[in-house]
């Protein structure tokens, strides 16, 4: 599934039809930590408990972790100076 960044409303309707299939996710590969919060925070609102029915992992480490949220996201720490200079390469 593809949403915009920032758009709560298209982000509640894409989960809604996914998670309405009877074979709805167990778990869900995020982009980046400030979606999956907002994924968490939606899926909250569906009454989907986090991470106790759906899973989240994501990758690059865009929020302040000194932060606390409840459940806490797994995420990658992405070495983006090195992603840069290989790509300069």
């Amino acid at each position: 599934m593809t949403v915009t960044l920032f758009n709560m409303e298209e982000l509640q309707q894409a989960l809604c039809k996914m998670f309405a299939d009877k074979n709805r996710p167990t778990a869900l590969f995020v982009h980046d930590d400030h979606l999956a919060a907002q994924v968490i925070v939606t899926l909250q609102n569906m009454q989907i408990q986090a991470p106790k029915e759906c899973l989240h992992r994501c990758s690059w480490d865009t929020l302040d972790y000194n932060q606390v949220f409840i459940p806490r996201i797994t995420t990658m720490r992405i070495n983006t100076s090195l992603i840069g200079t290989l790509a300069g390469k």
